[in-house]
């Protein structure tokens, strides 16, 4: 009987070392996308090389964080320093997928004999419980998921940008995945749970469709030239402004990190953060307490108003005059005229989703589709939503203020998480992620000293996303307050 229960332990122990071993794979490919989508690179050949002297690398160079470890962190051929981060991405991602695999799907008992880890249990989703035979699409999606956020979160931290392609493909792969798992698959068995995701009823479902046929009715108008392109003349604008900044930066000391702020500045920061946040979070309990879920959710967004308003009060006249430490998209002066443009693309999915979702609600779809629709239904709702939810601050943001308050990337990247995981998730990650941006300033201030260093959103945003993935609880809490028991 000994025995058995040690097999068993010593076959989910292999499970788990599988999956560590696929995720150092991820996290290795991770590394070469992060290294050469930006400079317009194929990320599928030519083989791994030094970036130093160009020489390939040995096969045995290539195994996940082994090999660096092996090599003494140095190039075998030219003995130039391998950079800390491909192993680290390599662990990181390798520990993200094990964290999924043991949090939905591992036997915790078997895992450690004789010792007790009931606790996990709650933090494994409903539908979970059905099995990985019947959820393995799921499993899939949310691999390729994680590779795009770890690595649209190192390019957004070098360039301040996110390739489109990171987002698009997650996008794709959860409609697409969700829609077919449910047509073969059907039911999940063994488990209450409709689906892996919120599907919406019969309003989410008519918003679906409506905003999906508005959407591509404006990419459409857009493609033939009917809508405006927004900062279309930005390039040229900033090659002007570059030529007016370099006698500046001649100036400059040598070896200067753009990057890093006084400790003022790190203060303005925090306070910056904090008078955003803190006013959704306040008021949007209060709203809670006295109107319930419609009063916290009005509450949150009258908040969220406010906390813009004093981000704007607390950050004004930091800069001196005539010369601002912004990056150089955020002092592009005509930012305001851009969100008109923005609006017009915006206007025909608004209009399309409401009345869809009427529609829908009159005809009852939710108890006539077929689970593939209303499941394809789900996943289209979380692209919008989560997009939608960015989109909306980033327009209203840039009207208030003049400047642009958030990238376009960030818009896309959260649409991408939405199809997968649905609308919750992305809707409270963008109100998370601002708490992840005040510790990293705080960390890396005291890391280094006194001096902070600015992050772009993205990589705030992907780690409240993962967080939130493998957080059932607080998912489960947040869906309770919008949906009836």
């Amino acid at each position: 009987m000994i025995g058995l229960v040690w097999l068993e332990a010593v076959l989910e122990w292999l499970r788990v070392v599988s999956v560590l071993a696929l995720g150092g794979v991820v996290g290795s490919f991770v590394n070469v996308v992060a290294w050469r989508m930006p400079r317009g690179e194929s990320v599928l050949t030519p083989p791994s090389a030094c970036p130093r002297c160009g020489t390939r690398l040995w096969w045995r160079d290539n195994v996940p964080v082994v090999g660096w470890l092996v090599l003494g962190g140095r190039c075998r051929f030219c003995m130039g320093r391998i950079s800390v981060q491909y192993p680290l991405v390599e662990l990181v991602v390798a520990l993200v997928f094990v964290a999924v695999w043991v949090l939905w799907y591992a036997d915790v008992d078997r895992l450690v004999p004789g010792v007790d880890l009931e606790g996990l249990g709650a933090w494994r989703p409903e539908w979970a419980s059905a099995g990985f035979v019947a959820t393995w699409p799921m499993f899939a999606m949310t691999l390729v998921l994680i590779a795009c956020l770890v690595a649209a979160a190192l390019i957004d931290a070098r360039t301040f940008t996110i390739p489109l392609l990171l987002t698009w493909a997650p996008a794709a792969i959860g409609v697409v995945g969700h829609t077919a798992h449910a047509a073969w698959g059907g039911q999940l068995w063994r488990t209450e749970a409709v689906w892996t995701m919120p599907l919406g009823g019969s309003i989410g479902l008519g918003v679906a469709i409506g905003g999906a046929v508005g959407l591509m009715v404006s990419w459409v108008l857009w493609g033939f030239g009917v809508l405006p392109r927004s900062f279309a003349d930005y390039d040229a604008w900033a090659e002007e402004a570059e030529r007016k900044r370099a006698p500046a930066r001649v100036d400059d000391e040598a070896g200067e990190d753009s990057q890093d702020v006084d400790p003022g500045a790190g203060r303005q920061f925090a306070l910056a953060v904090v008078a955003l946040v803190v006013p959704v979070f306040a008021i949007g309990v209060a709203g809670w307490a006295l109107g319930g879920r419609v009063g916290g959710s009005l509450g949150a967004v009258v908040g969220l108003l406010i906390g813009m308003a004093l981000r704007r009060l607390v950050t004004a006249g930091d800069q001196d005059a005539g010369e601002s430490d912004d990056p150089l998209w955020v002092q592009y002066p005509h930012a305001r005229r851009e969100m008109g443009k923005e609006l017009l693309f915006v206007v025909p999915a608004v209009i399309c989703g409401a009345i869809g979702g009427v529609m829908a609600v009159r005809l009852g779809f939710a108890e006539v589709a077929p689970l593939w629709a209303r499941v394809c239904g789900g996943a289209v709702l979380g692209y919008l939503v989560g997009g939608g939810v960015v989109w909306a601050v980033r327009i209203l943001g840039t009207l208030a203020f003049g400047k642009e308050a958030m990238g376009l990337g960030d818009v896309h990247l959260m649409a991408g998480v939405g199809a997968v995981t649905g609308a919750l998730v992305p809707t409270v990650a963008f109100f998370v992620a601002p708490v992840f941006g005040i510790a990293w300033f705080i960390w890396a201030a005291v890391a280094r000293g006194g001096r902070g260093t600015a992050l772009p959103f993205g990589p705030h945003l992907v780690l409240a996303t993962l967080v939130l993935m493998l957080c059932d609880p607080v998912m489960h809490w947040v869906g309770a307050w919008f949906t009836p028991p």
